[in-house]
């Protein structure tokens, strides 16, 4: 099986003051809109930064994102209710795999942050992003040259498979 699948990890520690091309982030970016969605309505938007300051603010009011602190980059997926009202979080959520599959595959660490559908998180990234009342703040992607490596884990568990029934 794709190595970039198995050997994906959630990197915490980032290697500071690396900034990611932009080839890099298109092909983040890229991979986040090949996702597939319910009826093909693709509900996602994509926020960028790269803006110490606006990591450290995330810093402040996200309770797991320490990592931000040296990332390279976050990707704060959004979505349109509107688009996909009974599945945008799910399409959300191929998005977001997508990214952190083809940053393993640049060499690159990333780590999901969850957002939605905590209101106390996806507020305040409102208000450090603008994004208008009409969108939904998903996730975050930590992304950045990683400064650490975790080896693969044994997660194959028969035990958990049913067939035909459970």
């Amino acid at each position: 099986m794709e190595s970039s699948l198995l050997d994906r990890r959630s990197i915490r520690r980032y290697k500071a003051g690396v900034a990611l091309t932009q080839q890099q982030l298109h092909n983040l970016l890229e991979a986040g809109m090949y996702a597939p969605s319910a009826h093909n309505s693709r509900p996602w938007h994509f926020v960028v930064c790269t803006d110490r300051d606006k990591l450290r603010q995330i810093c402040e009011v996200h309770p797991y994102s320490k990592m931000l602190e040296t990332a390279s980059a976050a990707i704060l997926v959004c979505a349109d209710p509107e688009k996909s009202p009974l599945h945008y979080q799910q399409d959300c959520a191929a998005a977001t795999q997508n990214i952190l599959l083809a940053a393993q595959q640049q060499g690159l660490g990333s780590c999901w942050l969850g957002v939605c559908p905590r209101e106390e998180l996806m507020r305040p990234m409102a208000e450090i992003f603008y994004i208008p009342g009409n969108i939904v703040p998903f996730g975050i992607i930590a992304v950045g040259v990683p400064d650490e490596q975790k080896p693969r884990p044994e997660r194959f568990e028969p035990e958990k498979i049913h067939r035909e029934q459970w």
